[in-house]
């Protein structure tokens, strides 16, 4: 009886799943709290406030345990972060200054995190449990004029490419870069002049969503040219993290699946 309920409950949240649609959540420096984006015309939404920190400048949801990380440039620390409330919680230290962006990668199970400053920059592995940033290494991709580093990290759903974004300080320079996971080097793919920020990956259609966090503008950006289409305005005072997480509803259909696989097992 029970086995024939839950896959009646699992039935049910399948065909709402269908319609249910990954949602974009990005971090706002300046009201210092967790919004989500409309991914069709930029309009956003608060969720709620960090409380423990204002600069949540990396954001990167890890989809095998189901947790949105934050990394503050404030405090230089690693975060959780409640997705429906907003609250960061505390997990530890960076033990690295300027960990602007964050990106957990499937295929390797890898939560990334990229530093920056005009003295350097690197590609790191960050410890979920502890906050702890190993470097990989040094991306060592600067604009030969202004030094500009990586801001926004986001790994394609399917291939598990790392792509970067390079910006500031120079505001009207920037471009798109892949990176490679095992050595931290990057390499050009295209200019643009956004000043681009956040990166994350729609992860069924695998359109590359960016943040220009000078501006607050949505835009979308091909991975293949760099070339920028702009989304719209989102309102924002400055908002440097983006992130893409799965509806509740699908999450549930996944609760439901495992309790299915226990229930048959027991059988």
């Amino acid at each position: 009886m029970a086995l024939a309920i839950l896959a009646s409950l699992a039935g049910a949240l399948g065909e709402t799943s269908a319609l249910a649609q990954p949602i974009l959540y990005a971090s706002d420096s300046l009201t210092g709290s967790l919004y989500t984006l409309d991914t069709a015309n930029a309009s956003a939404t608060l969720v709620g406030p960090f409380v423990v920190t204002q600069i949540m400048a990396g954001l990167g949801y890890d989809a095998q345990r189901d947790i949105l990380f934050g990394t503050s440039t404030e405090t230089n620390d690693l975060y959780s972060i409640n997705r429906s409330t907003g609250l960061a919680t505390w997990i530890g230290d960076l033990e690295v200054e300027l960990m602007h962006a964050l990106e957990y990668d499937v295929a390797s199970d890898t939560l990334f995190g990229a530093f920056g400053t005009s003295a350097g920059d690197g590609l790191y592995n960050i410890d979920t449990s502890t906050g702890a940033a190993t470097l990989i290494g040094h991306i060592g991709f600067f604009h030969s004029d202004h030094a500009n580093t990586v801001h926004g990290l986001a790994a394609h759903p399917d291939t598990g490419v790392l792509y970067g974004a390079v910006s500031g300080p120079a505001l009207d320079w920037g471009a798109l870069i892949e990176i490679n996971k095992t050595t931290g080097q990057g390499s050009l793919i295209g200019e643009f002049t956004q000043h681009i920020g956040g990166l994350a990956f729609h992860p069924e259609t695998n359109v590359l969503f960016a943040m220009d966090n000078l501006a607050d503008e949505l835009y979308t950006i091909d991975i293949t040219t760099a070339q920028t289409t702009l989304i719209g305005p989102t309102g924002l005072g400055k908002a440097p993290g983006l992130a893409f997480t799965p509806e509740p509803t699908s999450l549930s259909l996944l609760a439901l699946g495992g309790l299915l696989a226990i229930c048959r097992r027991r059988r």
